[in-house]
């Protein structure tokens, strides 16, 4: 499968990005050459802005609907329909986080402080 992926402002790039095999649910972005997906194929892919997939990320056991990435910039957390949310550092997950709802629709990362919010159903 294969997902058109635009950047705005001052950065007109339109790359096809293939590697998910189904929807991509969520982007955040890491920094000014590199941004992360996340699936409903239940994996996380690292990309380069001209379209290139760097890393593939496995661990959740089902469709992954958000990441956001920590404030050091290189680290991000996922959450998903396994109702886990995890954290990622250096291409592996570091820690599991059990969360008491069937789904976790979103995760974000509050930069002054790295606190971890999520919306779940």
């Amino acid at each position: 499968m294969s997902n058109k992926m635009g950047l705005g402002a001052n950065i007109n790039i339109n790359s096809t990005c293939p590697g998910h095999e189904d929807c991509i649910r969520g982007l955040a972005v890491l920094n000014n050459q590199e941004f992360i997906s996340c699936s409903n194929d239940a994996s996380l892919r690292r990309w380069s802005v001209s379209g290139d997939c760097l890393q593939v990320y496995y661990g959740h056991e089902n469709f992954i609907y958000s990441v956001a990435v920590l404030p050091n910039g290189q680290d991000f957390i996922s959450g998903g329909e396994d109702r886990t949310m995890r954290v990622w550092r250096d291409g592996k997950c570091v820690q599991t986080i059990a969360h008491p709802a069937q789904s976790i629709w979103a995760v974000c990362v509050l930069p002054c402080n790295g606190d971890i919010v999520s919306a779940a159903r």
